[in-house]
C-alpha cells in the first residue's frame, strides 16, 4: 500500500481551496462553504481558508471563530483584526445579533437573542423594538413552509416596486413611447431607485451590509434614531419627487390638450 507523501498532502489542500474558489465564482456558495470547512479541518493552520470561511458563512458565531484562528495564524493581519473587533463588539449587542441571526435563517437563536435585547435594554423604545422583532418571529414559526432570503435579495425585490410602478406610469405617459418620455422624467427613474433601495433598506432589511455602513451604530440610541430619521426623509423624498413631477407634467399636457382641443 502507497502511502501519500506530504507533498501530495499539501497539493490536495491547494487543490481543495482552489475547488473553493471555483464553486464561489459559480455561485455554488454552499458547495464552497463545505470545501472550505473541510479544509480547515484537515489543515487547521491555513489561514486563507479561516480567511475565506470567515466571509463565506452567514453565522456570526461561525465568523468569529473563523477570524480568531486566522488572527493567531498572522497577528500582522490589520484588517482581520479591525473585523474582528467590529464583529465582537456587535456580538456583545443582542439585538444586532439578533438581527444576524434572523437574516441567515436562524430563527430561535434570533428570538433568544431578542430576549435578552428587550432584558438588556435601558430605553422604552429599545424594548420596545425588541418585543416587536420577538412578535413578528413567533408569528413567522406559526407560519408553514417559511422561506428565509437573503439580505440583498430582499433588498432587491422589495425595492425594485416603485420603479417598475414609476417605469410603468411613465410609458402610459408617454403613449408607449419610451421616445417620448421626457429626459428629466427618465432620470427620475435613478432617484425612484435610490429611494426605494434606502427606504428598504432602513425598514425593512437593518442587517444589509451597506445600511450598517451608514449606520455605525451599534446599539438602538439616540443616534442611531436620529440617522434612521434623516436617512427615512431622504429616501421618501428621492421616490415623492419624481412621482409629483411627473404629476404636474402629465397635468400641464391636460391642459395643453384642453387649450388645443377647445
Amino acid at each position: 500500500m502507497k502511502w501519500p507523501t506530504l507533498d501530495l498532502w499539501q497539493i490536495e489542500l491547494t487543490d481543495l481551496y482552489a475547488e473553493a474558489k471555483a464553486a464561489v465564482k459559480d455561485g455554488r456558495f454552499h458547495d464552497a462553504l463545505l470545501h472550505l470547512k473541510h479544509l480547515v479541518q484537515t489543515n487547521p493552520e491555513h489561514e486563507n481558508g479561516w480567511l475565506a470561511l470567515s466571509r463565506l458563512s452567514k453565522n456570526p458565531e461561525l465568523q468569529i471563530i473563523a477570524l480568531e484562528k486566522a488572527v493567531a495564524l498572522n497577528p500582522n493581519n490589520k484588517k482581520g483584526k479591525a473585523r474582528l473587533k467590529a464583529l465582537r463588539k456587535d456580538h456583545q449587542h443582542p439585538f444586532k445579533l439578533g438581527q444576524a441571526f434572523e437574516s441567515v435563517g436562524e430563527p430561535q437563536k434570533a428570538l433568544d437573542a431578542y430576549r435578552q435585547a428587550a432584558w438588556q435594554a435601558k430605553s422604552k423604545e429599545g424594548r420596545k423594538a425588541a418585543r416587536d422583532r420577538q412578535d413578528a418571529i413567533k408569528q413567522q414559526l406559526r407560519q408553514k413552509n417559511m422561506h428565509i432570503t437573503t439580505p440583498s435579495l430582499t433588498l432587491m425585490r422589495l425595492g425594485a416596486g416603485p420603479t417598475t410602478l414609476y417605469l410603468l406610469l411613465l410609458l402610459i405617459q408617454a403613449g408607449l413611447n419610451p421616445l417620448r418620455v421626457p429626459i428629466l422624467l427618465l432620470v427620475g427613474t435613478l432617484f425612484v431607485l435610490a429611494g426605494s433601495l434606502l427606504l428598504t433598506a432602513i425598514h425593512l432589511t437593518p442587517n444589509h451590509r451597506l445600511w450598517q455602513q451608514l449606520l455605525q451604530t451599534p446599539t438602538l440610541n439616540l443616534a442611531q434614531q436620529a440617522k434612521t430619521a434623516v436617512f427615512s426623509f431622504i429616501g421618501f423624498v428621492c421616490v415623492a419627487l419624481p412621482f409629483v413631477l411627473l404629476f404636474l407634467h402629465s397635468v400641464n399636457r391636460l391642459e395643453v390638450y384642453k387649450a388645443t382641443v377647445f
